[in-house]
């Protein structure tokens, strides 16, 4: 019964807020958090715009109107424009409501597909879902209008295909993460690494086809304006998220290491390569929870909220025999909201702790029966 009040309340709330019209006037934070940017985006796309999509005064004027004091740039390609079109065609508190919605249903998705894969899921699916919505990094994706339950949906849906032995169906899936290439080329890599070789043909075909689809919508230039824009935005992006980033860049940045992102990446790069081709046959799943953790530490931009990709991997941990160290880690997300207090964002070593305990669970498999749950030898180890 409490985990569906629980679901109960926070779907409640954020009805109400919708609803209430609180926070409509002009803010630096936004009504509907981060969405002004995407809906700006999606009626760049309707006026066929798409080609002066990453010049900043067209972005600004087409946020005038909106609950947002000064321009929120968009910084994804082309073809994530046109998804958000639709919406945009939508009063902006109407497509945010939406949005939401698709939010919601993304994460419901996301559980009933792993939920073959996880002992967690099938003994209580109320408690699963209400821990995944309560998640501090992803009710602040889900509220702030950003996408990180479709970015847990598509890494969802490849972990069950690969499951279930479809390699070029999981990789088709995973290439649509090209709307964040910092995510998907991690990913891919491990996977690539522990032998499931058409996954990448699947990735590439389906990530190709994509920025081709923008080349036709905003012109074939249009890698070296986004480029361009990316390089602009990067400066005051570092000085604005400062306490937000979870980037290993963001900790060499603190400490005035300039080259210091590039080395610590790199090794924890070389880190998880070892661990994909060292133990990516023997026990997929752990190395998949590895590479998605790790992609949020390795990637020059990646803010808090897209720590609610790390949520398989605590849930592994806890279908592994270590509840206890798998609850630890999701309070100790909602640690972030200190973040201000503190010279960095303190989920930059939950999530290397995460990796460490992760690792440490490879070749075991956890089991539900009876007595509760136990970790037991994957056999043939």
């Amino acid at each position: 019964m409490a985990p569906r009040v629980v679901i109960a309340g926070l779907v409640a709330g954020w009805a109400l807020a919708v609803a209430s019209g609180f926070g409509d006037e002009k803010a630096p934070a936004a009504w509907g958090g981060d969405y002004p940017a995407f809906h700006m985006a999606g009626k760049i796309a309707l006026d066929g715009r798409l080609a002066e999509l990453y010049d900043f005064d067209v972005q600004e004027s087409y946020e005038q109107g909106m609950p947002r004091d000064g321009l929120l740039p968009f910084l994804y390609p082309p073809f994530v424009a046109a998804f958000y079109a639709p919406l945009a065609m939508l009063p902006y508190r109407a497509a945010y409501a939406l949005f939401t919605l698709i939010a919601f249903a993304s994460i419901a998705a996301s559980l009933v597909l792993l939920r073959p894969l996880s002992a967690t899921i099938r003994r209580d699916p109320w408690l699963a879902g209400a821990l995944v919505l309560a998640f501090y990094p992803m009710f602040r994706a889900v509220l702030g209008g950003q996408n990180t339950a479709l970015t847990l949906l598509i890494l969802c849906g490849m972990w069950r295909l690969l499951h279930d032995g479809r390699d070029v169906a999981a990789g088709l899936l995973l290439g649509v993460l090209a709307y964040k290439p910092q995510l998907l080329v991690p990913v891919a890599g491990v996977v690539l690494l522990a032998g499931r070789f058409r996954v990448a043909t699947g990735a590439a075909a389906s990530a190709v086809v994509l920025f081709v689809a923008s080349g036709f919508l905003a012109g074939w230039d249009w890698p070296q304006k986004w480029m361009q824009m990316l390089g602009d935005y990067a400066g005051p992006d570092r000085r604005f998220n400062l306490h937000a980033s979870i980037s290993l860049g963001q900790l060499t940045d603190l400490y005035g290491w300039e080259r210091g992102w590039m080395v610590l990446s790199g090794l924890l790069s070389l880190w998880v390569a070892w661990v994909a081709l060292a133990k990516g046959k023997r026990d997929l799943p752990a190395v998949l929870a590895i590479g998605m953790t790790a992609s949020l530490l390795i990637a020059p931009h990646a803010l808090y909220y897209d720590a609610g990709i790390a949520l398989p991997a605590m849930m592994l941990v806890a279908d592994r025999g270590r509840p206890g160290e798998a609850a630890f880690f999701w309070v100790a997300c909602a640690s972030q909201v200190a973040a201000a207090a503190l010279p960095a964002s303190p989920l930059i070593f939950v999530l290397l702790a995460l990796l460490v305990v992760v690792f440490g669970t490879i070749g075991t498999i956890g089991t539900i029966g009876k007595a509760g749950t136990r970790s037991v030898r994957i056999i043939g180890e």
